[in-house]
């Protein structure tokens, strides 16, 4: 049995319309992957998603906004089990402090996200 680097031993040949070769093409540019790799994933996970390019800085700082979020909400969990009625004004500062943190690692996430999908990378051929 003849395998190639991946241990792939089955290959597949279809035909697409220009029109369909052209949405295929672009769908993977989109998802940075090649063509076959993006016809894997929709085949093996009902869809193609773009690679994250996030560097070890921003690791670092999503894995910061984390656990801020948790701290966040285990400081509401606390307080909650302190007393029965926690105070409003001591729920309403965490809650804005939790929507804060939030907001921000949200805009990282899309601001990432969006400058992945800007990227214009050749499609490497298979």
């Amino acid at each position: 049995m003849n395998r190639n680097s991946h241990g792939r031993d089955r290959a597949l040949t279809f035909r697409l319309l220009e029109e369909e070769s052209k949405i295929l093409d672009e769908k993977a540019r989109e998802a940075d992957m090649s063509k076959s790799e993006f016809i894997r994933n929709v085949v093996l996970y009902g869809g193609a998603y773009p690679k994250t390019a996030f560097t070890r800085e921003d690791t670092s700082k999503i894995i910061y906004e984390i656990n801020r979020i948790g701290n966040a909400l285990s400081q509401i969990s606390i307080m909650t089990h302190r007393s029965p009625e926690i105070d409003e004004r001591e729920f309403q500062s965490l809650m804005v402090n939790y929507m804060e943190l939030f907001s921000a690692f949200s805009a990282h996430i899309s601001y990432n996200e969006r400058s992945n999908h800007n990227k214009s990378s050749p499609i490497p051929e298979d």
